[in-house]
């Protein structure tokens, strides 16, 4: 992606590219952990419990919500203006979406198509660094 060059992160907002660092350095993060989480889950051949009150999710999926949960955040308006105008960085709910509409495990996990709002196209994806 050229330094120049829009993002879009969420809702039509346009950010400037350099808004979009954060969001690479977390997905780049976020895959390690996650290639991290599966080896450890291999190597011990785990066979994981479900946890309680969220037994409708694989382990898996509660991986990648629990990502979202340490971005939830209740935003006010007057917040996200001041986000925008200052520039520095997206939303909360755009950092976490961008993220993980990048990263093909997350779409995979959830089972996620094509054309849904969660999955990227291969040439709009931003390319995430794995050691794989």
């Amino acid at each position: 992606m050229k330094e120049e060059s829009p993002l879009r992160a969420c809702s039509g907002i346009v950010f400037k590219a350099s808004a979009n660092r954060c969001s690479q350095n977390f997905a780049t993060g976020l895959q390690a952990a996650y290639n991290a989480y599966q080896q450890y889950v291999e190597d011990r051949q785990l066979n994981e419990k479900r946890l309680p009150g969220l037994e409708q999710f694989t382990p898996n999926q509660v991986f990648w919500i629990m990502f979202a949960h340490g971005l939830c955040a209740k935003e006010s308006f007057l917040s996200v203006s001041e986000q925008l105008r200052i520039g520095l960085f997206p939303p909360n709910e755009c950092r976490t979406n961008q993220v993980l509409r990048n990263i093909p495990a997350f779409a995979k996990d959830f089972g996620c198509v094509a054309g849904q709002k969660m999955v990227l196209a291969p040439e709009e994806r931003c390319e995430v660094w794995t050691s794989n």
